[in-house]
């Protein structure tokens, strides 16, 4: 029996300013908590930001294929879809992430901010009316 409490791993967006530095210090994470979706997802974008986009791609889909109901799985699918200029996915993307985290205003307010950007003022209007909706059920 085991008296080790788990760990809950915050990642901050505070990491070391080189990327491969944030990559060295966010795999040693991995090795002391496992794969937790958020380290793995702050690994991935660290790989896409110092152009590794090959181990990128890699960690990109293995979250994909293991971590369907894992908010952090969407809010990292969200950081992709912006790195990778595919934004008519962020607001598939962002309904699946409020399906598990209603209260997930930042991101529908990316998708009002994409949407809006893209010309599309209706669909962004629509956004900004469900968050409106929603404040007064916000903590």
């Amino acid at each position: 029996m085991s008296y080790l409490k788990p760990v809950k791993v915050t990642i901050t967006t505070n990491l070391p300013k080189d990327d491969l530095a944030a990559i060295g210090y966010l795999l040693s994470l991995q090795e002391n908590f496992g794969s937790d979706p958020k380290i793995l997802s702050e690994i991935a974008i660290s790989y896409y930001r110092s152009g590794k986009v090959k181990d990128y791609l890699d960690y990109k889909k293995k979250l994909e294929a293991e971590y369907f109901t894992d908010k952090s799985l969407y809010e990292f699918l969200i950081k992709a879809a912006l790195l990778d200029d595919r934004f008519q996915d962020i607001p598939f993307l962002v309904e699946k992430l409020i399906a598990i985290e209603p209260s997930e205003f930042d991101s529908m307010m990316t998708a009002a901010k994409v949407l809006f950007e893209d010309g599309q003022l209706e669909k962004s209007a629509k956004w900004l009316k469900r968050i409106k909706q929603r404040l007064p059920t916000y903590p």
